[in-house]
């Protein structure tokens, strides 16, 4: 689930129709299931800039951050507070100034640490 979310510069739409943009209130209501794919698109005259909440049910995974506003000399994305419970691997996007490209995620449960045993 998203929630959070927040543009500063730029609008989201609808990834299928760059015409139809989309309110922050769609973008809260968007839920990816398990083992599935969620996408979200942003884009601005002159690049965008947002953030957004990753939740597992009420548990907060994560924030993510991205800035690929004109004008800057690289994009920014980047994963901010982010809970210990959860793996996330992010990677796709282009660094260098201009557009910024797909941004894959990847989330998974934490390797749980094994308890040593005391002798």
């Amino acid at each position: 689930m998203l929630t959070a979310i927040v543009i500063h510069s730029g609008e989201f739409h609808n990834p299928e129709d760059r015409t139809k943009f989309l309110t922050e209130d769609e973008i809260d209501n968007v839920v990816i299931p398990s083992f599935g794919v969620g996408e979200i698109a942003a884009r601005g005259r002159r690049g965008s800039e947002g953030r957004l909440d990753l939740f597992h049910g009420e548990a907060k995974i994560c924030e993510l951050h991205w800035d690929n506003r004109t004008g800057e000399l690289v994009n920014i994305v980047e994963v901010l507070d982010s809970s210990d419970k959860y793996r996330i691997e992010h990677g796709g996007w282009s660094p260098e100034a201009g557009p910024l490209g797909h941004v894959y995620i990847d989330i998974s449960e934490a390797a749980k640490k094994k308890a040593k045993a005391v002798v």
